[in-house]
């Protein structure tokens, strides 16, 4: 799930096991959860595939959350715009002109990345 409100692009520790989750420089901090609980930092991992048919490649912490959320605030300080529409969306290298599709589903925006 696409979220504007995250700082970090984050996934569940049960998430791709078949990937290791390394240390990182973030390992330990502590988020504050949308409803108030501490949310706190295992480590990360790096994640390899594609979207739709270009390579991607997108650090994610791992923490105790539900699903997996894309951080849009995380995209931006890398150098992607982001645009929103009813139909979709998409994300932008303003430098590269890379640019990726944002489904909408079930009134969410989603980034389809096929993990190897």
């Amino acid at each position: 799930i696409v979220d504007t409100g995250a700082a970090e692009t984050v996934i569940p520790e049960s998430t791709l096991r078949h990937i290791p989750t390394t240390k990182g420089e973030k390992f330990g901090v502590r988020y504050k959860g949308i409803e108030g609980s501490v949310v706190e930092n295992f480590g990360e991992k790096t994640l390899h595939g594609s979207v739709d048919t270009q390579a991607a490649c997108i650090t994610a912490q791992v923490c105790h959350v539900s699903k997996p959320l894309y951080s849009v605030v995380q995209a931006v300080r890398a150098g992607y715009d982001a645009t929103f529409s009813q139909d979709g969306g998409g994300m932008r290298h303003r430098d590269t002109g890379q640019a990726f599709p944002l489904m909408l589903k079930n009134g969410m925006y989603e980034l389809a990345l096929d993990v190897r």
